[in-house]
């Protein structure tokens, strides 16, 4: 199921009642470790991981672990087992691993796991120096999942995951708090996505056999994104983030022993390196490497690029063969900030040269993802047939709508091309006094922004809800508010509401009225009032103005009375000076 619907789902499971149901049995294996709630009927309890770790014998085994601090490692997980915590994070759920002091040697890992499962959890290495610290150890088809792993200042050389032969999904990895750090060091034959990674190094390859598969992934290397020592690399719907001082981005580099190494990429997202030296370039975003061969020995560095978005490095793209090594880079279907391919550079078509801005909704705050009419919109081939891009979302996708689906350059597929819609929830729709009106309004999607004016003035930007208007002149006038989403969609044509402003107040005339002394029991009045529309409203005897209608009869008393009637317009503009009259009933005189 997509991601949206897996949420829309949870989303509709929360309202539900909630029943309490009796707990799961645990199976045969089953241990908790500092587990006040949730630990399945028959599993057994535990005081440490480490002694759950003990007690297992038998092929399958599932250490859950409460939240808490756990230093009794480093974990060395026997084959079939499942260790899983609490929480990832860092707030009272979390289940924390790590060590008072590095371990002795340096380079055993805090948790190992050779066919085993690791879950919900967060590594923490120990602080001071570590040099070659590893905080796990994958292989035999281990599997990692939502786990966080985290360096520390004193931990030169060290790594987040060492895997071989194994699956890591939604792991998070800090590792570039000290020098020559990887955050995944990788041995071929693993699967790894939907994940973010940073270090020195985030990936580096050296894979005697078999083939590493990235995708959905972001790479933060402070120096170099992902390196290819050894083996082949299939990397896809990822983005390489070198921020302001990495050195290269992609990579294949064959190094001793390895003759040679490989790297199949498309759609990713280059962007970052640092700034050229001496009109040099210091940074490249893709780079295939040969450099390190020696005399004798040819190493061959091989890199296929194809719809992908390669910007800000020092040189977008390039070869560096050596002496005695091959390098050879193939390059289709791509977006580069280079002028030029040089002529080492294979040129497989369809790229766009000195693409500075490829469309990104905001590349110097970070956000790559591409807004509407961006230049790499349906620019890339369709015979890799359809896929999912970094978000989760399907690809390929008719980003500008002409009836054609072809996936987007880059990691990142633009999906949508619905414009946000605006309303008032408040605000005059007719007749107003109010010279300065407030009118309130909302936008349908979060991170919108809305643009307003009065009549045919000037949009302003970034207009906020509640808004009050400027002084406005008696007569009609308009509101106007239209959206911009965060992905550039404009939302047209505006939606407008119409009002008058109206501050003249009405004058009121009686037209007809009863003499000022007569007998007769019953009366009538007639008023007029200068605004059409207007309503009438009467005070008789200093009783309280009420509602009364331009005819008006009404039964007297004997003696004196007064009448006042003022006419209140659509606006609510009232007449200051109601008119009035003064009258008496007096008894008939019997002859």
């Amino acid at each position: 199921m997509p991601r949206v619907g897996l949420l829309s789902a949870a989303l509709a499971l929360s309202a539900l009642p909630v029943l309490v149901a009796t707990p799961a049995t645990a199976a045969p294996g089953t241990y908790c470790v500092n587990m006040t709630s949730g630990c399945p009927a028959g599993a057994t309890p535990v005081t440490s991981i480490q002694a759950a770790i003990t007690l297992i014998n038998g092929d399958v085994a599932t250490i859950l672990v409460g939240p808490g601090v756990y230093k009794d490692g480093p974990y060395d997980l026997k084959p079939g087992t499942t260790l899983k915590g609490s929480g990832s994070g860092t707030g009272s759920m979390a289940t924390l691993v790590t060590l008072d002091a590095p371990p002795s040697p340096q380079s055993t890992p805090y948790i190992k796991a050779n066919n085993a499962t690791v879950g919900t959890l967060r590594v923490q290495l120990a602080s001071g120096s570590s040099t070659g610290s590893v905080g796990l150890s994958l292989t035999g088809g281990a599997s990692v999942r939502n786990v966080i792993a985290v360096g520390s200042a004193g931990a030169t050389g060290a790594v987040g995951v060492e895997t071989t032969s194994s699956v890591l999904d939604q792991v998070t990895l800090y590792f570039g708090q000290a020098a020559d750090t990887t955050a995944v060091l990788a041995h071929g034959g693993n699967t790894l996505a939907d994940s973010t990674w940073n270090g020195v190094t985030a990936y580096r390859q050296n894979a005697t056999t078999g083939t590493d598969k990235i995708s959905r992934v972001v790479l933060r290397g402070t120096d170099t994104g992902a390196s290819v020592e050894a083996g082949l690399l299939n990397i896809d719907n990822s983005l390489v983030d070198l921020g302001s001082s990495g050195t290269v981005g992609i990579t294949a580099v064959p190094t001793a022993p390895a003759t040679a190494s490989t790297v199949e990429a498309r759609q990713l997202t280059v962007v970052g390196g640092a700034a050229p030296v001496g009109g040099s370039a210091s940074s490249w975003g893709v780079l295939a490497n040969g450099s390190k061969a020696t005399a004798g020995t040819l190493r061959t560095a091989t890199v296929t690029l194809a719809n992908s978005v390669v910007v800000g490095p020092g040189k977008a793209v390039d070869t560096r063969p050596g002496t005695y090594g091959q390098a050879k880079l193939t390059v289709l279907n791509t977006a580069v900030d280079d002028a030029t391919l040089d002529a080492t550079v294979t040129n497989g078509g369809n790229n766009l040269l000195s693409v500075s801005d490829p469309g990104f909704i905001d590349g110097a705050g970070g956000n790559y993802a591409l807004r509407v009419g961006a230049t790499v919109v349906d620019k890339g081939a369709s015979n890799w047939g359809t896929d999912y891009d970094i978000t989760g979302g399907f690809r390929p996708f008719d980003g500008d709508r002409n009836g054609s689906f072809l996936p987007d350059l880059g990691a990142y597929e633009l999906t949508d091309v619905t414009p946000a819609k605006s309303s008032f929830t408040s605000g005059p729709t007719g007749p107003t006094k109010n010279r300065t009106p407030v009118f309130q309004f909302k936008v349908s999607e979060p991170g919108a922004t809305q643009l307003c004016r009065v009549d045919s003035g000037t949009w302003l930007k970034n207009c906020t809800s509640p808004a009050t208007t400027a002084p406005l002149a008696d007569g009609p006038h308009s509101f106007q508010i239209y959206s911009v989403d965060k992905v550039g969609n404009v939302e047209s044509p505006p939606v407008v509401r119409n009002f008058v402003v109206d501050t003249d107040t009405p004058n009121t005339t009686i037209t007809k009225k009863p003499p000022k002394k007569f007998t007769k029991k019953r009366v009538k009045f007639k008023f007029t009032t200068s605004e059409p529309g207007a309503k009438l409203q009467c005070n008789l005897d200093r009783r309280g103005w009420k509602t009364c209608q331009s005819t008006y009869r009404l039964n007297v008393k004997f003696g004196k009375h007064k009448i006042q009637v003022r006419a209140v317009d659509e606006a609510g503009n009232i007449d200051p000076t109601p008119a009035q009259y003064t009258y008496r009933r007096i008894k008939p005189r019997h002859r």
